[in-house]
């Protein structure tokens, strides 16, 4: 997803008083977190300070991730607008943290409403648009590559490459060029 087309979709998602949805969506894309880890987000881990630390629930690797100044605002927009009573960003009305199926759902009304063609839009859309967004703006080169690989904890460039995407369009690419 293109970095505009997604503010433009967590904008939308503030307007539409989707505040908590907008913050996991926006906690995912400025940070490149996992669906679980970005639910399960404390408000004031956001709103507080400059590093935000965040133990994976997948690898129980601990993260220190700089906060965005951008990703603060929308942080504390979504704050304004959900006044939550519970600290934790991804919960229902029942103060339960979302289920994975409830945020999919979500996504999927989200991508029908917003007529968003992306083939396999999911959770991972957003660590995708992270992905992409630090390797354009780092020189789109294998140093990029390198820091996106340890962000992610791939085990190789390989890995990384495909997971961008970029592995196709270089095969795009190349039968383009010949």
């Amino acid at each position: 997803m293109e970095w505009k087309a997604l503010n433009e979709l967590i904008e939308s998602l503030i307007k539409e008083k989707k505040g908590k949805i907008a913050a996991c969506v926006a906690a995912q894309s400025y940070m490149g977190l996992r669906m679980g880890d970005a639910i399960r987000l404390k408000w004031h881990q956001l709103m507080e300070g400059t590093v935000c630390v965040v133990e994976e629930q997948k690898t129980g690797k601990v993260r220190h991730i700089q906060i965005h100044k951008d990703l603060k605002s929308i942080i504390q927009r979504c704050y304004q607008l959900e006044k939550p009573t519970v600290s934790t960003i991804g919960v229902n009305r029942k103060g339960r943290v979302f289920s994975p199926q409830y945020y999919i759902t979500e996504l999927k009304r989200i991508k029908e409403k917003h007529n968003i063609q992306i083939e396999n839009f999911s959770s991972h859309t957003f660590r995708k648009a992270f992905g992409r967004r630090i390797y354009e703006t780092n020189g789109a080169n294998e140093h990029a590559l390198v820091l996106l690989m340890d962000i992610f904890n791939h085990s190789s460039l390989a890995l990384t490459r495909r997971y961008l995407g970029l592995r196709q369009e270089e095969f795009s690419l190349a039968y383009n060029n010949m």
